[in-house]
């Protein structure tokens, strides 16, 4: 059923691509969040697990593989369900036109963030970690005619690029001290390998969540229409540093630095993001600030 799922969002996209009257693109784009959200809804409190795995380079332990279990059926439901009402509020807030591209490009960003949350191994969370960096720079540049939009769409791709760039580098010090590329299969870590681990992956998830000094980048997102603004950057995107935290800290909670770095920057981040919620009047960067100020509170507990 994973593999239905996902490759439904890349049906999705083709479809709507292809047709031929734009009306109806938001309708058909949802087809495929509705069907996540639903099978997710049922496994809650089901405590099943699912496991889906395509090996690419055995001898190299490259494989593409996801796993459902509580955590991902629920966060499944966030992403999904979040995504079905933003696509029939976008189909009010664009009213006419063709809008084919944007419907397609906000699908695969929706599959991009489905298949982080679900993955299991570090090189799946890598690669759809990346491709919500790629849609989301097309999103918030959308606007490709406001001056605007295009710098703060370059900025976002700046920073969470590079940002994923360094938590390549992370994982790839974690994999040679775990031993494996399997999230589900590592157990706790300790060392000086493990803390070099732990330094790069939670900047990582820094740049993501929009934490200090790497904060700048949201507010200047807001730029982007209000249905990108909803979705991405106050729903699942910037919530995908906060996942990667709650899914290393049983591997590196045990380095010494993982819970004060995280609970450091977290709480300033907290403070600095309400200080900024409350210089602004404008209430997409008021919603900006305060999510950032969130987003902090999540990263300080996430890492306790």
């Amino acid at each position: 059923m994973i593999w239905i799922l996902l490759v439904a969002r890349l049906v999705g996209v083709v479809a709507v691509l292809s047709l031929p009257n734009p009306r109806p693109a938001f309708a058909v784009a949802l087809t495929a969040p509705l069907a996540s959200a639903v099978w997710a809804a049922s496994r809650l409190g089901a405590g099943e697990i699912d496991t889906a795995r395509l090996d690419w380079v055995e001898g190299l332990d490259l494989a593409v593989s996801f796993r459902v279990g509580p955590l991902g059926a629920l966060l499944a439901v966030l992403v999904s369900g979040i995504g079905v009402l933003i696509f029939v509020y976008g189909q009010g807030y664009f009213g006419g036109g063709d809008r084919r591209g944007f419907a397609a490009t906000l699908l695969a960003f929706s599959g991009s963030m489905l298949g982080l949350v679900w993955a299991d191994d570090v090189w799946t969370l890598f690669l759809f970690w990346e491709a919500t960096s790629v849609t989301s720079f097309l999103l918030v540049g959308t606007k490709s005619t406001d001056s605007t939009a295009v710098t703060a769409a370059r900025r976002a791709l700046l920073v969470t690029v590079a940002g994923g760039l360094v938590l390549l580098a992370g994982l790839l010090v974690l994999v040679d001290v775990a031993g494996t590329a399997t999230l589900s299969e590592m157990g706790p870590v300790t060392g000086d390998q493990a803390t070099v681990a732990a330094v790069l992956i939670l900047v990582g998830a820094f740049t993501k969540s929009a934490q200090l000094p790497f904060h700048v980048w949201l507010p200047g997102a807001m730029a982007a229409p209000t249905p990108v603004s909803a979705y991405l950057h106050s729903a699942t995107m910037v919530k995908a540093g906060i996942v990667l935290i709650g899914v290393m800290r049983p591997v590196l909670g045990a380095v010494d630095i993982w819970s004060g770095l995280g609970v450091t920057v977290g709480l300033l981040t907290m403070f600095w993001g309400a200080i900024g919620a409350l210089r602004h009047a404008d209430a997409k960067l008021v919603l900006a600030w305060g999510t950032v100020s969130q987003l902090g509170l999540m990263t300080a507990m996430m890492s306790l």
